[in-house]
Formats: structure tokens, sequence, C-alpha cells
């Protein structure tokens, strides 16, 4: 094809495009209006469903499992008067998509050719990048809608909630497919919010477009509010929640071994620090720099506890044939990680100077715990009679509360905390216990050496510590239930106390590798606490509150590590009779950097080429509280 007829076609596609958007971009809105009445009956019946779920959970009579059947027939019954209508709009948003794409590279063309005036191909990119934009939405929708209907899957509520809806319990080949099912449609969904975010990257990195940016990132917003489609970072946290369930389900044949695993792996307190940062990613400007920072510094700590959970499982089961979704919740948790740490970094190079609305009318509030956690909860109505402000923090799907917590005191939070009865399984015979006991026994050993190798490494001392009590209390709840059978023969006895000493040796270990590493590595604020708890370190204030060049003052103490070492403390104050524990800010530094400040630095960069690295680890007013000893 000649030049002349290349720009003669583009000039014929670019006549036609705005029709056939009109077109295909009605037939989607009438298509999604004509499915909203069924949409609308089988939502209500789903909140039933999952209603009656959590009910069950907590009281797992009769009675409530023949309401959650019936609550679960008539969803059902919902979906499949909806299916191929969805199906046939998912169908019809795919090709709105399609056309977009292909609109994209046939307004490319025109100008290229220019065919086109810059105003003009500025503005229908515009209009192009919001319709991609609306369509990617629609379709994470509709998938996301896919994936979560896996509730409604026979073989899922029977593993779920160890019941049998047939005369035998289904194949473990159903649940593998059911699970196969909301990875596919998982993945689809995470690709569409993932594509929605690149292409505001793409378009705030494009000169001819940055201006525009607003306007559509304001567009994009506005749409996920109006189709209720969740972030990247909401989306892949429901995913790790899912996969929590799904490595162990298809790793872990023994259900009550399974139980006791899933309360690890889906601890709440790691899932807490995890759906704060979730559910502070809903609205980030509604929330300071200062709150963001700490937030995502408690979601990364509970990142490094998720992934030291799961190799702790790996630890002690292989891999069954099939798809390892262990394998794949470690690299979700890996993403998390990593995205949590490029935001992190961004904060602290360049923080917003102030929230974009007032921060008292936001929904969600953040919490500071008595166990110095920082996290971000939904607040609840307030109740007359009810002291204390509550806050809940929900799961990635929003069908359950994760934890509660309620104030207590001026932002002093505690947990509220209600245990859900596990399946019944009965007791263990005691053959199987030894099993059980002697399979840990053996692997004490070797788990012990492998932490171990580990002391020199940069690794968070608490997650190295972690295999050895979990191992730990493994043994003791094995030596628990060998004491609930009565008239233990002497040497089951004497197996019992064998369980018992190794556990407690398990923990000596974990304490003496947790201490070792928070020595060796440079000071965080959470290891000088442990080493405070353990009194491994004395502090001590020194001298009089000193001014600083930089106008402020600084009341300094010594840390001194019992074996050898000093850290320093520096709390800055703005004036010589602000109160000591409400300092401005604070940090733990090492010893020979205890002068330094960043002239200094500079300085000695100016000489040698290079920005040495000052350590400088922070400490807030509300995590030292009621342990660090405040000079009188």
């Amino acid at each position: 094809m000649s030049l002349a007829q290349r720009k003669l076609e583009a000039a014929q596609k670019m006549q036609e495009v705005p029709a056939r958007m009109a077109v295909a971009q009605h037939t989607c809105a009438s298509a999604g209006l004509a499915n909203l009445p069924r949409l609308n009956v089988l939502d209500s019946r789903l909140a039933v469903l999952f209603k009656q779920q959590r009910a069950y959970q907590v009281d797992r009579s009769a009675s409530r499992l023949v309401e959650l059947k019936l609550a679960r027939e008539l969803a059902k019954n919902a979906e499949q008067a909806y299916v191929a209508d969805q199906d046939a709009y998912i169908k019809q948003v795919e090709g709105l998509l399609a056309l977009c794409l292909e609109a994209e590279d046939t307004y490319k063309a025109a100008d290229r050719f220019g065919l086109i005036k810059s105003a003009d191909y500025r503005a229908r990119r515009v209009v192009l990048y919001k319709a991609q934009a609306q369509a990617r939405l629609q379709l994470q929708s509709q998938y996301h809608s896919k994936s979560f209907k896996i509730a409604l899957n026979d073989a899922w509520f029977e593993n779920a909630f160890a019941v049998t809806l047939g005369e035998t319990p289904l194949p473990g080949s159903a649940l593998a497919e059911a699970y196969a099912a909301l990875e596919h449609y998982h993945q689809l969904a995470l690709a569409m919010s993932e594509a929605v975010d690149q292409m505001l990257v793409e378009l705030k990195a494009d000169p001819a477009l940055r201006e525009q940016a607003g306007e559509v990132e304001a567009d994009i917003a506005s749409r996920r509010v109006q189709l209720k489609t969740v972030s990247t970072v909401q989306l892949r946290t429901g995913y790790m929640e899912m996969l929590a369930y799904m490595c162990l389900d298809t790793r872990i044949a023994d259900l009550e071994q399974r139980q006791q695993f899933k309360q690890r792996l889906t601890d709440p307190e790691v899932f807490a620090g995890v759906l704060s940062r979730e559910q502070m990613s809903v609205d980030p400007a509604a929330f300071t720099a200062q709150e963001r920072a700490a937030v995502l510094e408690e979601a990364l700590s509970c990142y490094s506890r998720a992934r030291a959970s799961a190799l702790y499982v790996a630890e002690l089961y292989p891999p069954v044939a099939g798809k390892d979704y262990l394998a794949i919740y470690l690299e979700v948790v890996e993403r998390l990680r990593l995205s949590a740490e490029q935001e992190l970094g961004a904060l602290l190079v360049a923080p917003p100077a102030v929230p974009a609305r007032p921060v008292p009318a936001r929904k969600y509030k953040v919490i500071h715990t008595r166990s110095r956690r920082v996290l971000v909860g939904r607040r609840r109505e307030p109740v007359a009679g009810e002291p204390g402000e509550v806050v809940d923090i929900d799961s990635a799907s929003g069908e359950r509360v994760v934890a509660t917590f309620r104030e207590h005191a001026s932002d002093d939070w505690n947990e509220v905390k209600s245990v859900l009865p596990a399946p019944s399984t009965g007791l263990k015979s005691r053959k199987a216990l030894r099993r059980v006991g002697r399979q840990y026994l053996d692997r004490m050993a070797a788990l012990t050496l492998k932490q171990q190798g580990f002391i020199d490494s940069e690794h968070a001392p608490a997650d190295i510590a972690y295999p050895l009590e979990a191992l730990a209390h493994n043994l003791g709840d094995v030596a628990a239930q060998f004491q609930r059978h009565e008239g233990l023969l002497a040497a089951e006895q004497a197996f019992v106390e064998e369980l018992a000493t190794a556990a407690q040796a398990l923990r000596t270990a974990a304490r003496d590798i947790r201490v070792r590493m928070c020595k060796a590595q440079k000071p965080t604020a959470r290891n000088l606490l442990y080493l405070w708890e353990q009194k491994q370190v004395k502090i001590v204030a020194l001298g009089a509150r000193k001014p600083l060049k930089a106008g402020d003052l600084i009341d300094e103490y010594e840390v001194s590590i019992r074996g050898g070492g000093t850290w320093y403390v520096h709390l800055h104050y703005p004036a010589l009779q602000t109160p000591v524990q409400a300092f401005s800010k604070g940090h733990i530094k090492l010893a020979a950097q205890r002068l330094l400040g960043y002239a200094d630095l500079l300085k000695n960069a100016n000489s040698r080429g290079a920005l040495p690295e000052i350590w400088r680890a922070d400490l807030t007013p509300m995590f030292i509280k009621g342990w660090f000893p405040l000079r009188a």
C-alpha cells in the first residue's frame, strides 16, 4: 500500500471513530441498565448470605446451618438468573475496550500523517483515555464479581465450613477447579486495575497531556466510586487473603492441623496491619504524610511477618501435585511489600504539605494501639450508652470484620477480642498425637540450625525467631492434647515432658537469636523496645536540654547495650519548657554519628565525593509511651 493510500485509509478511519464509539458506548450502557434489576436481586441475596456466614462462624448450631444453606440456595438461584446476561455484557464491554485501543492507534496514525490539529488530537486522546478507563473499570467490576461468587461454589462451601452437602464430600479436584476459576477472574480484574493505573502514569509523563491529567484522574476516581471498584492495592490484598486459605487447603490434608495453621497464616494481627494500608489506599489524600508513613511502616512489618509464617508452613509441609498456591502467596506478599516500600520512599522524599480535605470529616481513622501499632479503621456510628469510639478493620472484600478496637482514653486504643469457634474435630488418638509430636521433634534441630544461620543477616529479628516460637507452640499444643486423655502410661507421660522441654528449648533459642540480631543490627524502635523488655539495655539521660543550630532543643539519652555497644536517643523539643513527653521528633543514632547532622554529612560529601549515610531510626511519643525512661 502506497503512502497516499495509507493516508487516505487513516483519514477514513478517523472519520468513523466517533460514530463507532457512540454506538458501542450506547450498547454497553443499555445492557448495563437492563441488567440492573437482576444484579440488585443478586447483590441483596449475597448480602444476606454473607451475614449468615458470619452468624454461623459464631454459632455453629444446626439451625444456623439450615439458615445459611437457605440463604446460599437463594443466592445461587439469583446468580443463575443473572449469569448469562452478565457474560453477554462482559463480551460487549470487552468489544468497547478493543474499539478504544483501535481508536487510539487510528488517532496516532492521523497525527503522524498530519490529518489532525494538535489541539484536536490532544482533546480526542483525553476523551479516549476516559472511555478506555471506564471500560476497564467496568470489566474489573465484572471480573471481580465473578471471583467473588466462589462463596456459591459447592466444593468451596464444604471446605470452608466443614460440612457435607450431599451423601459424601465432594472430591479435592472439585475444590481445585473452584480455586482455578477464582484465580483466573482475579488475574483478569487485577490486569484491568493495573492498566488504569499505568494509563495515569503515562498521562502524567506526557508533556502534551500533563495539564489534562488531573481532569482524567478525577474522572477515573468518580467512575471508581460509581462502579464500586476497588484499588489495585485492595485487589492484591484481597487476593493475599484468599491465597492464605487456598495454599493451606491444597497443602495440608489433616483438618485440625489445617485449622491450626490457618490461625497463623490468616492471623488477624497481621491482616489488621495489611488491611490498614488497604483501607488507607481508598482515599490516601485524606491522610497526612506522617499518618501515611506510619501506616506503611506498620504494613511493611506485617508483610514481613506474613512471609515468615508462609515460610514456616513450607518448612513443615511440602508442596503437593498441582498449583503451588503458597508460592503464589509469597509472590503476592512480595509485590505488596515492594509497592509499600516505594510509596513510603516517595513520601519521605517529597511529603505533601497538608491533606487534601479536612481530616475530621473522613470515614476512616488512624489509631495508635496499646501494643504500639498504627492502624486504620472504619468509624462505627456512635451507640448511646457505649463508652469510647469504636473502629472496625474490614476484610478486603468488605463482608467481614477482621479486628475491632475501642478507644479507652485519648488516642489509647485496645482490641475488642472475639474468638470464633473452630469446627469440632474430636480428640485425636494417642497414636496420632505421638506421630504428630514426633514429626515436630524431628524438625527441631534442623530448624534451629537454619534460623541461627540468619543471625548476621539484615532480616527482621522477630521474623527469624518466629518459626522457632511457632514450632514451640505446636509442641505445646500436642502436649496439651495428650493431657486431655485419661490414664496416660508412664511412657506417654515421659513423651509429654519431652515435648514440653523441647518447646521451652525452642523459646529460649528464639529469644537468644532475636536478642543477638537486635544488638548486631542498626537500631530500630522495635528492636530497642525488645532489648528493653529483655533487660538487655540501660537508658540514661545525659545532662540538660541543649539548643541546636536549627533552632530547636534536644534531650539526649545514652543506651548502653549489655555485652558492649552504645546507641544514643535524641528527642527534639520546640522550647525549653516543653514537657518531656511532648517531643516533636525523636531518633536513635549510632555512636559514631552521635554529633553529626546533615550539614556535617554534606561537608564530608564535598570532600569525598559521596554522601555518607546517616542512620536515624524514628521514635514517636506514642511508641515510647509507658516504657521509655524519660528524664524527670
